[in-house]
This record gives C-alpha cells, structure tokens and sequence, in this order.
C-alpha cells in the first residue's frame, strides 16, 4: 500500500476529531470532503434543468412543452451565442454554495459544484458541440 494513502487513513479520523466531517450547508447531517461537505438532505434540494427549457438561453419552463423553442426573452435579440445551458437552478442550497465558494473562499465545495457540471455537461461535452465553458456566475 502507498505510504501517502496509509497516512491519510491514519490522519483523516483524528481530523474527524477535531473538524467533524459535517454537512457545511445544514450543520445536520454527515457529509464528507468527497461529498463536497454537503449531506444527503441538502443535495435533495438540487434542482436539476430538465425539459422544457429554452434552446437558445436554457431558461426552464413549467408546462407541457415537448418541442424544442426559443423563448420570449431570446426570440427578438440579437445574441452573440448559438445556445447556453446551466445544470441546475441557481436557488437554495447551491446558490448557499456557490456564494460560500466565491466570496468566503470554501474551497471544500468543489467536489460538489464539480459534480454538478459532471453529472448534466459530461453528455454535451462528449458531443463536442460546444466552444468554450463560462463558470456562471463569474
């Protein structure tokens, strides 16, 4: 076994002791750095963008659209982008996240905001239909 694995299995339970491997979100439940130190309950509130979106800015709608269109906001502008997708609605705990992340430094989120990319884009990016990404918000 490698040194450095044997040593992070010795040294990570009396962290433990000292930063308990909580969910930094709720301060209620279990969560581990893996995890991005967010629990179960609180990943619940994720809301990932599902169909009926917007093709053009990826807006979710509620409804019964089946087809693919372009919303009211993108239809008369003039948009330097063929199309913009976001994984998840920017709201609770992932907004909690993201403004943690940027502004108090929590670096232990990124387990958690990467997650969320790689779960909804690995698909899209596969495609290679896409020219560059953009973290928003910046």
């Amino acid at each position: 076994m490698n040194l450095l694995v044997k040593a992070k299995e010795l040294i990570n339970p009396a962290l433990g002791l000292i930063y308990p491997e909580v969910c930094q979100l709720c301060d209620e439940e279990r969560a581990t750095a893996a995890e991005g130190f967010v629990g179960k309950k609180c990943w619940a509130q994720v809301r990932f963008i599902r169909p009926p979106f917007c093709d053009r800015c990826g807006l979710p709608f509620e409804g019964e659209i089946t087809t693919k269109f372009v919303c009211t906001n993108c239809h008369d502008l003039h948009l330097h982008f063929s199309s913009a997708r976001s994984a998840v609605v920017a709201k609770t705990v992932v907004l909690e996240a993201i403004h943690r992340y940027k502004y108090s430094q929590a670096l232990w989120f990124e387990p958690f905001l990467a997650d969320l990319l790689v779960r909804e884009a690995a698909s899209e990016l596969r495609e290679g239909k896409w020219d560059f990404i953009a973290p928003v918000p910046l």
